[in-house]
Protein backbone atom coordinates (compact mmCIF):
# COMPACT_ATOMS: atom_id res chain seq x y z
CA UNK A 1 0.00 0.00 0.00
CA UNK A 2 2.69 2.45 0.79
CA UNK A 3 4.40 1.95 -2.50
CA UNK A 4 1.32 2.56 -4.37
CA UNK A 5 0.56 5.83 -2.56
CA UNK A 6 4.19 6.64 -3.40
CA UNK A 7 4.55 5.92 -6.55
CA UNK A 8 1.06 7.87 -7.17
CA UNK A 9 2.29 10.69 -5.46
CA UNK A 10 5.20 10.78 -7.80
CA UNK A 11 3.02 9.97 -10.64
CA UNK A 12 5.39 6.80 -11.51
CA UNK A 13 4.98 5.15 -14.08
CA UNK A 14 4.94 1.74 -12.19
CA UNK A 15 1.75 2.81 -10.19
CA UNK A 16 -0.66 1.02 -12.03
CA UNK A 17 1.46 -2.30 -11.39
CA UNK A 18 2.12 -1.65 -7.86
CA UNK A 19 -1.92 -0.55 -7.24
CA UNK A 20 -3.00 -4.07 -9.58
CA UNK A 21 -0.70 -6.03 -6.87
CA UNK A 22 -2.21 -4.10 -3.95
CA UNK A 23 -5.79 -5.28 -5.39
CA UNK A 24 -4.46 -8.60 -5.86
CA UNK A 25 -3.75 -8.41 -1.88
CA UNK A 26 -7.19 -6.90 -1.50
CA UNK A 27 -8.77 -10.14 -2.68
CA UNK A 28 -6.53 -12.49 -0.96
CA UNK A 29 -7.52 -10.92 2.26
CA UNK A 30 -11.38 -11.08 0.89
CA UNK A 31 -10.88 -14.73 0.02
CA UNK A 32 -8.83 -15.53 3.60
CA UNK A 33 -12.48 -13.58 5.16
CA UNK A 34 -14.80 -15.61 3.05
CA UNK A 35 -12.90 -18.98 3.90
CA UNK A 36 -13.97 -18.33 7.53
CA UNK A 37 -17.73 -16.50 7.43
CA UNK A 38 -18.66 -17.60 3.97
CA UNK A 39 -18.78 -16.12 0.10
CA UNK A 40 -21.46 -13.06 1.20
CA UNK A 41 -19.17 -12.01 4.19
CA UNK A 42 -15.91 -12.17 1.41
CA UNK A 43 -17.41 -10.09 -0.88
CA UNK A 44 -18.52 -7.56 1.26
CA UNK A 45 -15.22 -7.30 2.95
CA UNK A 46 -13.27 -6.70 -0.60
CA UNK A 47 -16.14 -3.98 -1.37
CA UNK A 48 -15.45 -2.34 2.63
CA UNK A 49 -11.39 -2.96 1.96
CA UNK A 50 -11.60 -1.49 -1.70
CA UNK A 51 -13.12 1.73 -0.38
CA UNK A 52 -10.12 2.38 2.28
CA UNK A 53 -7.96 2.03 -0.72
CA UNK A 54 -9.48 4.85 -2.77
CA UNK A 55 -10.20 6.69 0.38
CA UNK A 56 -6.38 6.82 1.02
CA UNK A 57 -5.92 7.62 -2.76
CA UNK A 58 -8.06 10.63 -2.64
CA UNK A 59 -6.02 11.78 0.25
CA UNK A 60 -2.82 11.66 -1.32
CA UNK A 61 -4.16 13.16 -3.96
CA UNK A 62 -5.48 16.18 -2.41
CA UNK A 63 -2.31 16.27 -0.13
CA UNK A 64 -0.20 16.66 -2.91
CA UNK A 65 -2.05 19.38 -4.11
CA UNK A 66 -2.41 20.82 -0.63
CA UNK A 67 -5.99 20.55 -1.24
CA UNK A 68 -7.27 20.63 2.91
CA UNK A 69 -11.09 20.21 2.03
CA UNK A 70 -9.95 16.95 -0.40
CA UNK A 71 -8.00 15.66 2.70
CA UNK A 72 -10.09 16.35 5.22
CA UNK A 73 -13.02 14.40 3.35
CA UNK A 74 -10.87 11.75 2.58
CA UNK A 75 -10.54 11.30 6.37
CA UNK A 76 -14.19 11.46 7.08
CA UNK A 77 -14.49 8.86 4.68
CA UNK A 78 -11.57 7.11 6.28
CA UNK A 79 -13.70 7.03 9.47
CA UNK A 80 -16.71 5.84 8.07
CA UNK A 81 -14.59 2.80 6.30
CA UNK A 82 -13.67 2.24 10.13
CA UNK A 83 -17.37 1.73 11.07
CA UNK A 84 -18.12 -0.16 8.03
CA UNK A 85 -15.56 -2.48 8.75
CA UNK A 86 -15.95 -2.84 12.43
CA UNK A 87 -19.23 -3.43 11.87
CA UNK A 88 -18.65 -6.66 9.78
CA UNK A 89 -15.73 -8.00 11.79
CA UNK A 90 -17.79 -7.71 14.97
CA UNK A 91 -20.62 -9.00 13.49
CA UNK A 92 -19.16 -12.23 12.19
CA UNK A 93 -17.56 -12.28 15.47
CA UNK A 94 -19.12 -11.92 18.95
CA UNK A 95 -15.26 -12.28 20.07
CA UNK A 96 -14.51 -8.99 18.24
CA UNK A 97 -15.94 -5.94 20.24
CA UNK A 98 -17.30 -3.34 17.44
CA UNK A 99 -15.59 -0.44 19.38
CA UNK A 100 -12.21 -2.52 20.36
CA UNK A 101 -11.51 -3.14 16.22
CA UNK A 102 -12.62 0.28 15.20
CA UNK A 103 -9.65 1.90 17.73
CA UNK A 104 -7.14 -0.73 16.35
CA UNK A 105 -8.29 0.50 12.72
CA UNK A 106 -8.34 4.08 13.13
CA UNK A 107 -4.73 3.74 14.93
CA UNK A 108 -3.76 2.18 11.51
CA UNK A 109 -5.25 4.72 9.63
CA UNK A 110 -3.20 7.14 11.44
CA UNK A 111 -0.17 5.56 10.55
CA UNK A 112 -0.75 5.78 7.22
CA UNK A 113 -2.07 9.06 6.80
CA UNK A 114 0.91 10.27 8.43
CA UNK A 115 3.16 8.11 6.58
CA UNK A 116 1.67 10.05 3.44
CA UNK A 117 1.92 13.38 5.45
CA UNK A 118 5.46 12.93 6.18
CA UNK A 119 6.28 12.12 2.30
CA UNK A 120 4.33 15.06 0.64
CA UNK A 121 6.60 17.37 3.56
CA UNK A 122 9.98 15.29 2.10
CA UNK A 123 10.45 13.87 5.36
CA UNK A 124 11.46 10.45 3.63
CA UNK A 125 12.97 9.36 6.70
CA UNK A 126 9.84 9.78 9.01
CA UNK A 127 7.67 8.41 6.50
CA UNK A 128 9.55 5.31 6.18
CA UNK A 129 9.14 5.17 10.36
CA UNK A 130 5.15 5.52 9.82
CA UNK A 131 5.00 3.04 6.80
CA UNK A 132 7.10 0.61 9.92
CA UNK A 133 4.95 1.43 12.13
CA UNK A 134 1.25 0.70 10.38
CA UNK A 135 3.59 -2.98 9.63
CA UNK A 136 4.31 -3.37 13.15
CA UNK A 137 0.49 -2.58 14.34
CA UNK A 138 -1.21 -4.35 11.64
CA UNK A 139 0.10 -7.46 13.60
CA UNK A 140 -1.84 -6.06 16.42
CA UNK A 141 -5.23 -6.16 14.52
CA UNK A 142 -4.01 -9.42 13.09
CA UNK A 143 -3.40 -11.31 16.30
CA UNK A 144 -7.08 -10.08 17.54
CA UNK A 145 -8.39 -11.23 14.34
CA UNK A 146 -6.76 -15.12 14.59
CA UNK A 147 -7.49 -15.00 18.63
CA UNK A 148 -10.80 -14.32 17.99
CA UNK A 149 -11.43 -16.48 15.15
CA UNK A 150 -10.16 -19.47 17.18
CA UNK A 151 -12.27 -18.66 19.69
CA UNK A 152 -15.16 -18.97 17.70
CA UNK A 153 -14.59 -21.44 15.42
CA UNK A 154 -12.49 -23.73 17.75
CA UNK A 155 -12.90 -26.87 15.44
CA UNK A 156 -11.20 -25.59 12.20
CA UNK A 157 -8.47 -25.57 14.01
CA UNK A 158 -7.82 -29.15 15.45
Amino acid sequence: ASSAVRNGFDGRADFGASADALDQNSVALSQAVGSIYGEEAGAKFLEIWRSHITFFVNYTVAAKKADKAGMDKAVQDLGGYADAIADLLSGANENLPREAVKGLVMEHIGHLKGAVDAYGARDYAASYAKQHDASEQIGKIADALAGAIVKQKPDLFK
